[in-house]
């Protein structure tokens, strides 16, 4: 039983179901490999999940839900000096409204709306 490539092959039906336009298959995909990669101890496939989870939430209009992905996504690259981690920080986001960097990575502006990005 290979539970690592199980994780990767989930992440894999994940980011096709978003690409698809389908954010709630890639959401069961993607909580499926994070539970698979968690098993394993296999970082990298833990932050794909993340990342995943966070990128379908955002496409499900959940963004409340991305937030801790996000973090979580980054932590773990972080952690594993990936470039994963500076790229999803600069990432656009599709529901942030300016496509500057994913909702989930901005400072509260006035009354709880997303601050304007820094330059």
């Amino acid at each position: 039983n290979d539970l690592a490539g199980e994780a990767e092959a989930r992440d894999g039906l994940g980011e096709l179901s978003l690409a698809m336009g389908q954010p709630e298959r890639a959401l069961l995909q993607h909580a499926a490999a994070r539970k698979l990669a968690e098993q394993t101890g296999c970082l990298d496939e833990q932050a794909r999940a993340h990342h995943g989870l966070a990128c379908a939430h955002q496409a499900a209009g959940t963004d409340e839900q991305a937030q801790p992905h996000f973090e979580e996504a980054i932590r773990l690259y972080s952690r594993l000096g990936a470039p994963q981690a500076s790229q999803i920080r600069r990432r656009p986001g599709p529901a942030d409204g300016n496509g500057t960097r994913p909702l989930a990575l901005r400072k509260p502006g006035r009354q709880g709306q997303a601050a304007p990005p820094s330059s």
